[in-house]
């Protein structure tokens, strides 16, 4: 069975004003970026491959090649489109020479120009990106091109059109950073090849996936749909296996060992901020988390929400359920999976997973309650000794309400008594004004993970 395209209504959304844009008037420059395997390629082609108000053209460039190869595998897969705007012209010299001669054809005939994998560009000829700049300015009022760049690398990328110094800094009309598919796209694409799927099944793909799409779409085409078959398949598969450590080391570079066993600490419980920082008394991680966390974005700063400022308690996440998973089953036996010897650690996989997934339950109700888009803040809550945590608070501060939920696997082991005197704790810690909102208390299970709540 295919894969077929599941939702991104916005993104489509924008991307066909935006060439609506680019027909009534100039050029337009489109930016997508987000995690390798998250499904840009896959959005632009869905976006504009198959419209006729432009012409389309793809390049992929490929950091291994030198400019000069790049141009000409463009050149032999879009000449026939170009068709006598290009039919007897050589491929130009330069990615320079290369776009000026776009530009001057999209004068004539709108069209989509997409550069995937934009920021390898950087290691090929970083001049490009001033070219562009002069070319862009010069002539987007007179051209009708939508320029769209995409690229995996999102801190090279962030570098590129973020950094005030970069030339094609605020050059960008509109920028898509791709999420991960929410959980309600889960939910379709799972009923779509297991009709009768279950909470847990949900819950399983949730942690193998994290909802990236390359990852979704392997697991469904291999027909790995309940939870056995999906922490199998992830197991043996060799996308999932070599995945973690390639979109690790393309982000990190020169400085992959240190973020890499801060990352693997996280993935492995380490989440507190002392902790974190005890574990490397040769070293000052701040520098380290601080970049994770706002550069790389790959792990979140978890404070306690509702707590007044001078409340200082704070502790980490890894901010991709995938490489919270590959860190824990894969990486370590990564290779006894080369070899393929993988029985073994399928069976210990299905084993510890019940007790591993309770956390995952947690991050897959906070964002379900996201996603409800009935609350103003929704977070955790934790006390200063730790004595007293709160899965999920969910405040409206329209309605004046808040909503104390714990969550289990197993509903039998909620335990509402003890939540209200949570709740009592929190209230008389936290912001004065919370005091006066109408609480709830909920007990969230497997059971309520199908249903709206």
């Amino acid at each position: 069975m295919n894969f077929p395209f599941f939702g991104r209504t916005k993104e489509l959304k924008l991307m066909h004003n935006l060439l609506h844009q680019v027909t009534e008037g100039g050029s337009r420059m489109l930016v997508v970026t987000g995690r390798r395997r998250v499904g840009k390629t896959a959005l632009i082609s869905e976006a504009f491959a198959k419209q006729d108000q432009a012409l389309f053209l793809y390049f992929f460039v490929n950091s291994e090649l030198g400019e000069k190869r790049n141009i000409e595998l463009f050149w032999e897969l879009n000449r026939g489109k170009m068709s006598s705007l290009a039919a007897f012209l050589p491929p130009p010299a330069t990615f320079s020479e290369l776009f000026r001669l776009l530009l001057e054809f999209s004068k004539t005939k709108p069209m989509v120009f997409v550069m995937d994998e934009f920021q390898n560009i950087d290691s090929i000829n970083a001049s490009f990106f001033g070219d562009i700049q002069r070319q862009w300015d010069m002539s987007r009022e007179q051209t009708k091109m939508l320029f769209v760049v995409s690229g995996s690398v999102a801190s090279a990328m962030r570098a590129i059109f973020q950094n005030g110094q970069a030339p094609l800094f605020a050059r960008q009309d509109a920028l898509i950073n791709l999420p991960a598919f929410p959980i309600r796209v889960l939910q379709d694409i799972l009923s779509c090849y297991n009709e009768h799927y279950s909470a847990e099944d949900l819950l399983t793909l949730f942690a193998v996936t994290g909802g990236i799409a390359q990852y979704v779409k392997v697991l469904m085409q291999n027909q790995a749909v309940t939870k056995e078959d999906m922490i199998r398949e992830a197991i043996s598969e060799n996308l999932f296996l070599s995945d973690g450590q390639l979109m690790l080391l393309s982000e990190f570079k020169n400085n992959y060992s240190i973020n890499f066993e801060i990352l693997e600490r996280l993935a492995n419980g380490a989440t507190d901020r002392n902790e974190l920082v005890s574990a490397f008394p040769q070293t000052d991680i701040s520098a380290h988390l601080k970049r994770l966390e706002e550069h790389y974005r790959l792990i979140v700063r978890n404070e306690p929400i509702g707590m007044p400022a001078k409340y200082k308690k704070v502790r980490y996440k890894l901010n991709d359920p995938f490489l919270k998973f590959w860190f824990t089953f894969i990486f370590p036996y990564r290779f006894m999976i080369e070899a393929g010897y993988t029985d073994r650690i399928i069976e210990r996989a299905l084993q510890i997973f019940p007790d591993y997934s309770g956390r995952v339950l947690e991050e897959l109700f906070i964002r379900k309650t996201m996603e409800s888009g009935k609350y103003t803040a929704i977070g955790q809550w934790w006390d200063k000794k730790g004595n007293n945590e709160i899965d999920l608070i969910a405040i409206d501060d329209l309605e004046k309400s808040i909503v104390f939920a714990e969550i289990k696997r197993n509903p039998q082991k909620i335990n509402f008594v003890t939540l209200e005197e949570k709740k009592n704790v929190f209230l008389s810690q936290c912001r004065s004004q919370y005091r006066s909102y109408r609480p709830q208390l909920k007990g969230l299970s497997l059971e309520n993970l199908l249903r709206d709540f």
